[in-house]
C-alpha cells in the first residue's frame, strides 16, 4: 500500500479508519496507538512506521483498498508486476511510452 496523507484532516481520517479496521486484538509497541499528533511528532515516527507496517500485514491489499475506497485519503494499492500485467497496466504504459516517442511539438 502507498500512503500519502500529508494534510492533517486527511491523516486524521486515515488513522481513524485504519485503527478502526484493525483486528480487535491487534497490539504493537506495548499497546501504543497513533494519534493525530503522531504525524508531526518525529519521536513517534518509528512507532508509527511499525504500527502501520504490522497493521497492513493483518489483512490483504484488496481489503485495505476497500477500506479506503471513495475516501478523502491518498491510499493506493501497489501492484506486483504479475498483477499489473493482468490488469493491463503494463500494456497501457508501454503504449503510452511508445506513442510519446512519436509526438512532435508544433512551433
Amino acid at each position: 500500500m502507498s500512503v500519502g496523507c500529508l494534510e492533517p484532516p486527511f491523516f486524521k481520517e486515515f488513522i481513524g479508519r485504519f485503527v478502526g479496521s484493525l483486528p480487535h486484538d491487534f497490539n504493537v509497541a506495548n499497546g501504543w496507538k497513533p494519534s493525530i499528533e503522531s504525524q508531526q511528532d518525529q519521536d513517534e515516527w518509528p512507532k508509527l512506521k511499525q504500527f502501520l507496517t504490522e497493521g497492513f500485514l493483518t489483512n490483504t491489499r484488496d481489503y485495505w483498498a476497500s477500506v479506503f475506497q471513495g475516501r478523502r485519503v491518498e491510499i493506493v494499492r501497489v501492484l506486483s508486476s504479475t498483477d499489473s500485467s493482468l490488469q493491463g497496466v503494463m500494456r497501457v504504459r508501454y503504449r503510452s511510452l511508445h506513442l510519446k516517442k512519436h509526438v512532435h511539438r508544433c512551433p
